[in-house]
């Protein structure tokens, strides 16, 4: 028998999160789009942010219910080419 899948957060909760984040957080995320955006070439860490926080608030991806949105590495990681199509035009 499969394990049950780790519950995540809804649109609802993870909307809550953001509008809770603190400056301080808020600078976290910036610098971890920082260093993702270096990856991609052309792609500024504020658009690269904004399409993290779509795709997390749309559902796309996921950020489980242990975890800090801060730190929701599923909603943070970039898929580099899917991001480049979708930030760069």
């Amino acid at each position: 028998m499969t394990e049950p899948a780790e519950p995540v957060r809804d649109r609802g909760a993870i909307a809550e999160a953001i509008r809770a984040l603190s400056p301080r957080d808020w600078l976290r995320l910036h610098r971890k789009a920082g260093l993702y955006a270096g990856i991609i070439a052309g792609l500024e860490p504020d658009d690269l942010l904004q399409e993290v926080i779509r795709r997390a608030l749309d559902g796309e991806r996921q950020c489980p219910v242990s975890v800090e949105v801060t730190y929701c590495r599923q909603a943070a990681a970039p898929d580099t080419a899917t991001l480049a199509r979708a930030c760069t035009r």
